[in-house]
């Protein structure tokens, strides 16, 4: 008789438990989010989104709010079961926030929670800063060498016609040193035959 009293208490807490199993399970809980559970984004977050394991009501609702307790607008709320969408008045700033969730699951059951993440914008800010920085360093020093090509081509071709100038002008100034000569040796060829003429005529 003990036996079967045992026998008998054991499978009504057999059943009991599976019955509790059951119902918990049945529960919904958030299983994935965007942004992930302790992650760290730079992307701009406009939206929240939550995905629960387990069917979810259109009364699901969530709130956001950051590490001071300063909570942000959203502006309007989806459920596309087991999917929740929180849309927000503007990108979140920079820092750590929280998303505290309540969900309707199918079951009628409520359940709550809650995601935490870090948003860092401004180290993506700076990277874009120092991108767009780099691009005008590389604007301006591949400016400057043009310049100073431009510069040293036109002081190459200053310098070529002043060669070419002064080339010219020894030029003349050889020839009409030629001319020079020549007539200087003429005259002195014309006076020395005019001289000898002279003394051979006195005689």
């Amino acid at each position: 008789m003990t036996f079967i009293k045992y026998l008998i208490i054991l499978i009504i807490s057999g059943v009991l438990s599976l019955s509790f199993m059951s119902v918990t399970s049945a529960h919904s809980h958030v299983e994935e989010s965007e942004p992930a559970e302790d992650s760290t984004t730079e992307e701009d977050v406009d939206t929240i989104m939550l995905a629960f394991d387990a069917g979810i009501e259109s009364a699901t609702t969530a709130t956001v709010s950051d590490d001071e307790g300063e909570e942000y607008e959203i502006t309007e709320e989806s459920v596309e079961s087991p999917d929740y969408v929180a849309t927000l008045a503007e990108p979140l700033p920079s820092g750590d926030f929280t998303v505290e969730w309540q969900a309707l699951g199918e079951d009628g059951h409520t359940t709550e929670g809650e995601v935490v993440f870090t948003v860092d914008t401004d180290e993506a800010i700076d990277e874009e800063d120092e991108t767009v920085n780099g691009t005008e360093n590389l604007v301006e020093q591949e400016s400057g060498e043009e310049e100073a090509n431009e510069e040293e081509a036109a002081t190459e071709a200053v310098s070529t016609q002043e060669e070419e100038t002064a080339a010219a002008e020894t030029t003349e100034a050889d020839g009409g040193a030629g001319w020079m000569m020549t007539a200087v040796l003429a005259l002195i060829i014309i006076g020395a035959f005019v001289f000898f003429i002279t003394r051979r005529n006195k005689a």
